[in-house]
């Protein structure tokens, strides 16, 4: 039910949105269960940015890249990212 994305220092290069989508079968129908927008700054407070979605069972997962800060072409900084199950 969370989602930790760590972003190492702000940069016009990192990813602004990324999409969540969950499955039972490996090539779906992936039904998508968060939308994010990751802040542009390193989390002084804690490493990861945290983002809490609606609890979900599923065998795979699809994370999705939707765009980047500066919104030019394909490429990005893309850092760690961490998926949390519930308690």
């Amino acid at each position: 039910d969370t989602l930790a994305v760590y972003v190492d220092a702000q940069s016009s290069y990192n990813l602004r949105t990324v999409l969540l989508f969950a499955a039972d079968a490996e090539r779906g129908p992936f039904k998508k269960v968060g939308e994010f927008e990751i802040p542009n700054y390193k989390n002084m407070r804690a490493p990861f940015h945290e983002f809490k979605f609606e609890a979900t069972t599923a065998r795979f997962v699809k994370l999705q890249i939707a765009n980047f800060v500066h919104g030019d072409g394909p490429n990005g900084n893309v850092c760690t990212m961490q998926l949390y199950a519930g308690s």
